[in-house]
C-alpha cells in the first residue's frame, strides 16, 4: 500500500513540475498567433525563405574500380647535335610506353549512398517595428472626369 501511495505521489510531482514548466515555456499557448508586443510597437509579420538541407538514401548501381595496363606509341625524334635543327635529325623513332589506367566496372549487385539535398522553405517570421517606421500606402486622388 505505501508503494502505491508513493508512486503516485511521484506521478502527481511530475505532473505539477511538467505544467509548470509548459506554462512557462508557452507551450500551452496558442500556436501560430502573432506575439504579444508592447505600446508604441507593432508586429508585422513576414515570409522569407529558408534553405532546409536534409539527408536522403539513394540507390545506385555498385562498380568496382580496377587497373587496367597497356602500351601506348611514342614516336620521337633525335636531333643532330651538329645542325640543331630538324632536317638533318636521325629519325624518328618508336618508342613504347607502359600506361596505367583505373577504370570502373560495372557490378550486378545496388548500394545505398546518402545524397544531400538542399530545399527553399518558406517561413513566417515576426518583426517587431515601431508605429512611425510602418510603411503606408498613400492613396491616390480619384481621376476627374
Amino acid at each position: 500500500m505505501k508503494q502505491k501511495l508513493l508512486a503516485l505521489a511521484a506521478v502527481m510531482a511530475g505532473v505539477v513540475f511538467a505544467l509548470q514548466s509548459a506554462s512557462a515555456d508557452g507551450i500551452l499557448k496558442r500556436h501560430h498567433a502573432k506575439p504579444a508586443c508592447e505600446p508604441g510597437y507593432q508586429i508585422i509579420e513576414e515570409t522569407v525563405l529558408k534553405d532546409v538541407t536534409r539527408t536522403v538514401c539513394k540507390m545506385v548501381p555498385e562498380t568496382k574500380k580496377k587497373w587496367v595496363y597497356d602500351w601506348v606509341s611514342d614516336p620521337f625524334c633525335i636531333r643532330d647535335t651538329k645542325h640543331g635543327d630538324c632536317q638533318n635529325c636521325s629519325g624518328p623513332y618508336c618508342r613504347k610506353q607502359l600506361v596505367k589506367r583505373q577504370i570502373d566496372v560495372p557490378c550486378p549487385t545496388m548500394k545505398c549512398v546518402t545524397e544531400t539535398i538542399t530545399e527553399r522553405v518558406p517561413v513566417i517570421v515576426y518583426k517587431k517595428v515601431p508605429c512611425t517606421e510602418i510603411e503606408t500606402i498613400p492613396v491616390q486622388p480619384m481621376p476627374k472626369k
